[in-house]
Protein backbone atom coordinates (compact mmCIF):
# COMPACT_ATOMS: atom_id res chain seq x y z
CA UNK A 1 0.00 0.00 0.00
CA UNK A 2 0.75 3.33 -0.31
CA UNK A 3 -0.18 7.19 -0.03
CA UNK A 4 -2.10 8.30 -2.88
CA UNK A 5 -2.30 11.66 -4.95
CA UNK A 6 -5.61 13.87 -5.83
CA UNK A 7 -4.19 16.95 -7.83
CA UNK A 8 -7.49 19.46 -8.01
CA UNK A 9 -6.81 23.04 -10.31
CA UNK A 10 -8.66 25.06 -12.04
CA UNK A 11 -9.40 23.71 -15.89
CA UNK A 12 -6.77 20.62 -16.61
CA UNK A 13 -3.53 22.62 -14.91
CA UNK A 14 -2.90 19.96 -12.76
CA UNK A 15 -3.91 17.04 -15.61
CA UNK A 16 -1.32 18.61 -17.55
CA UNK A 17 1.55 18.96 -15.16
CA UNK A 18 1.24 15.38 -14.10
CA UNK A 19 1.37 14.08 -17.61
CA UNK A 20 4.59 16.28 -17.68
CA UNK A 21 6.23 14.70 -15.25
CA UNK A 22 5.05 11.04 -16.02
CA UNK A 23 6.51 11.72 -19.24
CA UNK A 24 9.89 12.87 -17.68
CA UNK A 25 10.13 9.59 -15.14
CA UNK A 26 8.31 7.21 -16.88
CA UNK A 27 5.36 5.71 -15.27
CA UNK A 28 3.86 7.13 -11.87
CA UNK A 29 4.99 5.14 -8.91
CA UNK A 30 2.22 6.80 -6.88
CA UNK A 31 -1.19 6.72 -7.21
CA UNK A 32 -2.18 10.08 -8.37
CA UNK A 33 -5.98 11.51 -9.20
CA UNK A 34 -6.66 14.76 -10.93
CA UNK A 35 -9.56 16.99 -10.62
CA UNK A 36 -10.71 20.00 -13.22
CA UNK A 37 -12.84 22.80 -11.38
CA UNK A 38 -14.93 25.14 -13.70
CA UNK A 39 -16.90 28.10 -12.99
CA UNK A 40 -20.28 26.80 -13.95
CA UNK A 41 -19.59 23.85 -11.20
CA UNK A 42 -21.41 24.50 -7.84
CA UNK A 43 -19.80 24.28 -4.67
CA UNK A 44 -21.77 21.05 -3.57
CA UNK A 45 -21.35 18.86 -6.56
CA UNK A 46 -17.56 19.41 -6.22
CA UNK A 47 -17.19 18.36 -2.60
CA UNK A 48 -19.19 15.58 -3.54
CA UNK A 49 -16.78 14.67 -6.18
CA UNK A 50 -13.79 15.20 -4.26
CA UNK A 51 -14.99 13.32 -1.06
CA UNK A 52 -15.43 10.16 -3.79
CA UNK A 53 -12.71 10.57 -5.29
CA UNK A 54 -11.00 10.37 -2.23
CA UNK A 55 -12.53 7.04 -1.11
CA UNK A 56 -11.56 5.52 -4.75
CA UNK A 57 -7.84 6.40 -4.74
CA UNK A 58 -6.99 5.76 -0.98
CA UNK A 59 -5.11 2.35 -0.99
CA UNK A 60 -4.88 2.59 2.99
CA UNK A 61 -2.82 4.80 3.78
CA UNK A 62 -4.13 8.10 3.14
CA UNK A 63 -4.55 10.78 0.57
CA UNK A 64 -2.67 13.73 -0.06
CA UNK A 65 -4.69 16.45 -1.85
CA UNK A 66 -2.36 19.30 -3.52
CA UNK A 67 -4.33 22.65 -4.85
CA UNK A 68 -3.23 25.32 -7.32
CA UNK A 69 -4.41 28.33 -5.34
CA UNK A 70 -5.30 28.58 -1.64
CA UNK A 71 -8.51 30.72 -1.31
CA UNK A 72 -9.42 29.65 -4.44
CA UNK A 73 -12.51 26.93 -5.37
CA UNK A 74 -9.85 24.50 -5.78
CA UNK A 75 -8.07 25.04 -2.17
CA UNK A 76 -11.74 25.35 -0.47
CA UNK A 77 -12.93 22.26 -1.86
CA UNK A 78 -10.08 20.37 -0.30
CA UNK A 79 -9.87 22.08 3.14
CA UNK A 80 -13.47 21.09 3.72
CA UNK A 81 -11.64 17.50 3.93
CA UNK A 82 -8.61 18.30 6.52
CA UNK A 83 -10.54 17.72 9.60
CA UNK A 84 -10.17 13.96 8.24
CA UNK A 85 -6.71 12.05 10.04
CA UNK A 86 -6.32 10.04 6.38
CA UNK A 87 -6.39 13.09 4.62
CA UNK A 88 -3.42 15.84 4.18
CA UNK A 89 -4.01 19.07 2.20
CA UNK A 90 -1.13 21.03 0.04
CA UNK A 91 -2.05 24.20 -1.84
CA UNK A 92 0.12 26.26 -4.04
CA UNK A 93 0.79 23.42 -6.74
CA UNK A 94 4.24 23.35 -8.52
CA UNK A 95 6.44 20.85 -10.63
CA UNK A 96 8.89 20.08 -7.99
CA UNK A 97 6.40 18.99 -5.88
CA UNK A 98 5.09 16.57 -8.20
CA UNK A 99 8.48 15.10 -8.37
CA UNK A 100 8.62 14.78 -5.00
CA UNK A 101 6.10 13.46 -4.21
CA UNK A 102 7.25 10.97 -7.20
CA UNK A 103 10.22 10.04 -6.11
CA UNK A 104 9.68 10.15 -2.16
CA UNK A 105 6.53 7.66 -2.53
CA UNK A 106 7.64 5.47 -0.05
CA UNK A 107 7.37 7.75 2.86
CA UNK A 108 4.18 7.51 5.35
CA UNK A 109 1.42 10.27 4.51
CA UNK A 110 3.01 12.92 7.14
CA UNK A 111 6.70 12.80 5.94
CA UNK A 112 5.71 12.48 2.41
CA UNK A 113 3.42 15.83 2.98
CA UNK A 114 6.92 17.57 4.90
CA UNK A 115 8.87 16.50 1.17
CA UNK A 116 6.35 17.75 -0.79
CA UNK A 117 5.76 20.83 0.90
CA UNK A 118 9.82 21.03 0.83
CA UNK A 119 9.88 20.48 -2.39
CA UNK A 120 7.51 23.11 -3.53
CA UNK A 121 9.30 25.48 -1.58
CA UNK A 122 12.69 24.79 -2.53
CA UNK A 123 11.66 24.95 -6.46
CA UNK A 124 10.51 28.99 -5.74
CA UNK A 125 14.17 30.55 -6.83
CA UNK A 126 15.01 34.87 -7.59
CA UNK A 127 17.01 33.80 -10.47
CA UNK A 128 21.19 35.67 -9.99
CA UNK A 129 24.38 34.97 -11.46
CA UNK A 130 24.88 32.43 -8.33
CA UNK A 131 22.42 30.67 -9.53
CA UNK A 132 21.72 30.60 -12.97
CA UNK A 133 24.45 30.10 -14.68
CA UNK A 134 24.24 30.75 -19.09
CA UNK A 135 26.40 29.92 -21.52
Amino acid sequence: MSVSLIIITHYDIGQQMVKMVNETLGQSVLSISTMSVYPEQSMEQLIGRVVLKTQEVDQGDGVIIITDLYGATPGNIACRLMDIPTIKVITGLNLPMLFKAQNYADLPINELAEKILKGGREGILLCNQDICQTN
